[in-house]
């Protein structure tokens, strides 16, 4: 479709997943701090569903911070029953 994707995870091995990534970054979305806005970010991440408060402000704060004017922010976020079943959460 065009999109050129710039992939960040915590993770090497999902990171090495991303095969249509233009660049890679390995990094806590939480302290991610790249030089370029985007004009949408996609979160793909069950984070915005744990139950810590700063963790979910922290995740849409750094967001914010990598997009331009305008841009759009898109989240996976589930649903109340789905994420009670993770409300023990070890993380």
């Amino acid at each position: 479709m065009g999109a050129r994707v710039t992939a960040v995870d915590n993770s090497p091995d999902m990171l090495s997943a991303c095969q249509t990534a233009l660049r890679r970054f390995l990094s806590d979305i939480e302290s991610l701090n790249l030089d370029e806005r985007f004009d949408v970010a996609l979160l793909a991440s069950c984070l915005i569903n744990h139950p810590a408060a700063e963790v979910r402000s922290a995740l849409v704060r750094t967001a914010r911070r990598h997009l331009r004017t305008n841009a759009r922010l898109l989240l996976e976020r589930h649903g109340p029953r789905l994420a009670a079943q993770y409300s023990t959460w070890v993380l």
